[in-house]
């Protein structure tokens, strides 16, 4: 949702379509990677054994024989979000913050599209009815588009520009989320708030322009409510 939002509109058509034909996966992507490094923030002593474990495991599955070269593949990938993590944390500023294993969300519907965002973890409080303020946050593991790919410097400044982009849509998302699993707008803090980009080594703070950035958010799900059933299959979606 976030990168149709900030996606020029010849290219819209694509992630509508990738999103309708997506063919379903055997393995989620960055969930092993993303199961150890909860489990270390959520844990107040930080302890990097966990990490340190998870990884070991992960480059056991990518060698063993009896793999798949896809689960190879997904294990080896796991690995090096954990060790970027792992590289990133005082950039990150993890540090004494308190996160919380956070709780499944219900869908929200937005414009006639039912939108799943998920927190990685809570902020402040161990659950959504509990403290006076709250917050959440998500962690962004996905390589594209990767800045250290680029072989010029404003490519680089370019895709860095491009993830804070999204990554603050997806703060927008994920604060209408909270609302709509009960939390009130008062109690949400938006200074607790973030997202962990850790392939840009950064964390992302929630947007001063939240207003607009969830009136473009409604025009996108209307939008996209609009043209769904327009959406073709190309060939070899089924192949």
């Amino acid at each position: 949702m976030a990168e149709f939002i900030i996606t020029p509109p010849d290219r819209q058509d694509d992630i509508l379509h990738d999103a309708r034909f997506m063919r379903a996966s055997t393995v989620v992507p960055h969930s092993d990677a993303l199961r150890a490094i909860r489990a270390f923030c959520a844990d107040p002593r930080r302890p990097e054994s966990t990490l340190d474990t998870a990884v070991g495991a992960l480059r056991a599955k990518s060698q063993a024989p009896t793999s798949k070269p896809f689960v190879k593949d997904e294990a080896e990938r796991c690995a090096e979000t954990i060790l970027l993590f792992q590289n990133a944390q005082n950039a990150l500023g993890i540090g004494k913050l308190p996160l919380f294993e956070a709780p499944k969300l219900a869908f929200m519907s937005i414009a006639g599209v039912a939108v799943s965002v998920q927190p990685d973890l809570l902020v402040g409080a161990t659950r959504l009815d509990e403290g006076d303020r709250i917050g959440a946050a998500l962690f962004r593991p996905q390589k594209t588009p990767n800045p250290s790919a680029c072989k010029t410097e404003k490519t680089r400044l370019e895709r860095e520009a491009y993830r804070r982009e999204v990554g603050q849509y997806m703060l927008a998302l994920l604060r209408m989320a909270l609302i709509e699993n009960g939390v009130t707008e008062e109690r949400i803090d938006p200074k607790q708030l973030m997202l962990f980009d850790i392939r840009l080594a950064e964390r992302i703070d929630f947007p001063s322009d939240r207003v607009s950035r969830e009136k473009r958010i409604r025009a996108a799900c209307g939008q996209i409510s609009r043209l769904w059933a327009s959406v073709q299959p190309r060939p070899g979606d089924f192949g």
